[in-house]
């Protein structure tokens, strides 16, 4: 009876036997990677003090890249600064903050693919606001033919004057 209380206990405490479980699945893992290292090892004698020398090339270019990174990023303090300049640039053209998001706002509406509900509700308002704009222009284009003709006929016609 005693057994069978002890394995009740044992499977009413999840976090235990979940710990249990990860740490075997760990231990398993480091003994697999400590196999590999060993035969890589034993193969390439000389393994070791390059995977060293390595090591710490890789840690010398990791520390210096880092480093670089840290020098060319602005400090806080200069980040809070242009936080402020913009802010009070917005503050003071807000007509400019609101063109700047309207601009935005469009680009991001080109990117963003039509859906099939916009594509069938506004499909023919569509259609007919670009055949109403292909008429326009067409007698713009018209129009102004006519107007270079016109102003062309008038000084055809002082030339042969002269």
């Amino acid at each position: 009876m005693g057994d069978t209380v002890q394995a009740l206990a044992y499977k009413a405490d999840v976090p235990a036997r979940a710990k249990g479980a990860v740490q075997d699945r760990v231990d398993a893992v480091k003994g697999a990677v400590a196999n590999v290292a060993g035969k890589a090892l034993s193969r390439f004698g000389s393994a070791q003090s390059a995977a060293a020398s390595a090591g710490s090339s890789a840690s010398t270019a990791v520390g210096d890249a880092v480093a670089q990174a840290k020098a060319s990023l602005p400090s806080t303090d200069q980040v809070k600064a242009k936080l402020s300049q913009a802010g009070s640039t917005a503050v003071g053209n807000p007509l400019g903050l609101a063109i700047g998001a309207v601009a935005v706002g469009f680009i991001a509406g080109l990117l963003v693919p039509v859906s099939d509900l916009e594509r069938d509700r506004l499909g023919p308002i569509g259609e007919q606001l670009a055949d109403k704009a292909k008429a326009t222009a067409g007698d713009l284009i018209e129009h102004g033919k006519s107007a270079v003709t016109d102003a062309l006929g008038g000084s055809a016609g002082s030339d042969q004057d002269i």
